[in-house]
């Protein structure tokens, strides 16, 4: 109840909240009297001192997006209650940011008294339920629960049945359906105590061997590691060289600096290095890896069960697949006398064969005299591999530099192409000027035909000649010439309308092109080239019928046909 109300002018307090309410909230009409008779003081709160800058902190710190669903709040004291249950999420060890996505997730938190609700729950999910704080994060609705009726009942039975179930499961099931999936866990169609975070073979028996050693491990290193593992980490930290944590990454980063050698930048890709055994695992595969000659990454060194690893050591150390790529490596070390960074760049080197590509390859090179790329002596077909060394060998190019001239001469001078091609298609300059770009162009000029560069160069020489038919055949080029000459004579519109609508040439000039344009000219209307080709029969009439009515001032309109007005003049 909120009698004060009664005593509120109404203009100055109670139509400017509901105003707010309705406009800056976004609460719509069929949910604003739910929501005045669920939070009534909303009323009696000044807009500008009150109610808009607690929407403004909603909105902007907190993050809330839909502030409608939650308008009970509004009313409440920023200062006074929203910062204090902030501040006390911090304080028991949530992050700033993980408070606010649980109070953005579940708003009503700001409602909850901390010393008679927050308090109590939170000591009892820490201290009688040890469970993890993220689960609170993803389900901030566990303080909405009551502490007597649901929560201490549900966990005392999950207890009682050494089934853990999630908070959720746990608490917003109805109490039929809490009891079936008990039911469900413990009986003998699922077998919870053979799975591996049973309470009677998993938790308890570990639990107290850590006792036992006087060793505090996390949760998932006692649940989740193997029998194997589980005693490895005992071993490790119950080890009288390890007396604490300290010393055992230490000897660990020593193992890992002094004796492997490796790089540090390997511990920060892979930091689980630390959660293996030194004696048990990391030693022994390190030995054996350093017997074979073979250098593995740590997660597959450390991570692979012993077969895997096993196989890993005899496919490394096998005959063919070492020698293969040692001998590629030497001949290009040693017999081509190349830097390793051209291997970074073209890694697919390996992957030619040393005898039937690599070799004579390399050979002809050097008797040549000439210098290429890995990926021109190795990817290149072989007549364009020797059209690469006739261009380079030739002597009116006796470097590089001449080479590229001599291209750009013939593109400028007697292809008389526009420069924007070059940049387009940079490649050109890879093509044989006497094997490829002078015989096709002057096809291209006999033929009468211009292609682009792409079309003209890239092609094989079948797919080119055939290009070449199709473009000389009688039917094509007829066929876009009368559209253009009737598009130019007859219609008389500007070239910049075919840039904008290329598909002019796809319609029949007979059946859709000239009878169209003559109904225009008839009814002096010009349409756009889209207008009066590409709607149906039916909706070109409606157009024509529209910008003909008396309504439509045609002659004064943009689109008046001019030659038809300067003939009528």
């Amino acid at each position: 109840m909120c009698p004060e109300i009664l005593t509120i002018p109404l203009s100055t307090t109670l139509r400017p909240a509901v105003t707010f309410l309705l406009r800056e909230v976004n609460v719509t009409g069929e949910k604003l009297p739910g929501v005045l008779r669920r939070r009534p003081h909303l009323l009696t709160k000044c807009v500008e001192k009150n109610l808009r800058p607690t929407l403004y902190f909603l909105q902007g710190s907190i993050g809330i997006e839909d502030v409608s669903k939650c308008a009970s709040l509004l009313s409440c004291d920023v200062e006074g209650k929203f910062i204090p249950r902030l501040d006390y999420f911090q304080r028991i060890g949530f992050a700033r940011r993980d408070a606010k996505v649980m109070f953005r997730r579940f708003p009503s938190l700001f409602c909850y008294s901390i010393e008679e609700n927050l308090e109590p729950k939170f000591d009892y999910f820490v201290v009688e339920m040890g469970r993890e704080l993220k689960e609170l994060i993803e389900f901030p609705q566990y303080f909405s629960f009551s502490l007597e009726n649901r929560i201490k009942p549900r966990h005392k039975m999950c207890v009682e049945k050494g089934v853990c179930l999630s908070l959720p499961v746990m608490l917003k099931s109805c109490e039929s359906r809490f009891r079936d999936r008990l039911d469900v866990c413990c009986s003998s169609s699922m077998p919870v105590r053979q799975s591996p975070f049973c309470l009677e073979n998993r938790i308890k028996p570990r639990n107290k061997m850590c006792a036992e050693k006087g060793v505090c491990l996390s949760l998932p290193v006692v649940l989740k590691s193997c029998e194997s593992r589980f005693r490895d980490r005992l071993d490790v930290c119950c080890s009288s060289s390890m007396p604490n944590l300290v010393n055992f990454v230490l000897v660990l980063f020593n193992y890992f600096v002094v004796e492997m050698g490796t790089e540090l930048k390997e511990l920060i890709v892979f930091p689980q290095y630390f959660s293996f055994g030194l004696e048990n695992r990391i030693k022994p595969r390190h030995k054996m890896c350093f017997e074979k000659g073979v250098c593995l990454s740590l997660p597959v060194m450390l991570k692979s069960c012993e077969s895997r690893f096993r196989d890993r050591l005899d496919v490394c150390c096998s005959s063919s697949m070492p020698s293969h790529l040692e001998l590629k490596f030497n001949y290009f070390v040693v017999e081509m006398g190349r830097e390793l960074k051209e291997l970074i760049g073209f890694p697919q080197y390996f992957s030619f064969s040393l005898e039937n590509r690599i070799k004579p390859r390399h050979k002809m090179c050097v008797e040549k005299g000439v210098c290429l790329s890995l990926p021109v002596v190795l990817k290149s077909c072989e007549s364009r591999f020797r059209d690469w060394l006739d261009v380079c060998c030739s002597s009116s190019m006796p470097n590089l530099v001449n080479f590229v001239l001599v291209l750009f001469n013939y593109f400028v001078v007697e292809m008389g192409t526009e420069l924007k091609e070059l940049i387009v298609f940079p490649q050109y300059f890879s093509f044989g000027l006497e094997n490829r770009i002078k015989p096709r162009h002057k096809m291209c000029v006999e033929k009468g035909v211009c292609l682009s560069l792409p079309v003209m160069l890239k092609s094989c020489e079948s797919r080119f000649l055939d290009r070449l038919d199709v473009c000389c055949s009688s039917s094509m080029p007829s066929h876009l010439e009368l559209k253009f000459n009737y598009f130019v004579v007859e219609m008389g519109r500007e070239l910049k309308e075919l840039i904008g609508f290329p598909q002019y040439f796809s319609f029949s000039l007979e059946n859709r092109i000239k009878p169209r344009h003559k109904m225009c000219v008839a009814k002096g209307v010009c349409l756009s080239l889209p207008v009066v080709l590409k709607s149906c029969e039916s909706r070109f009439r409606d157009w024509l019928d529209v910008c003909c009515s008396s309504s439509m001032p045609v002659r004064q309109s943009p689109f008046w046909y001019r030659k038809f007005d300067h003939n009528v003049t």
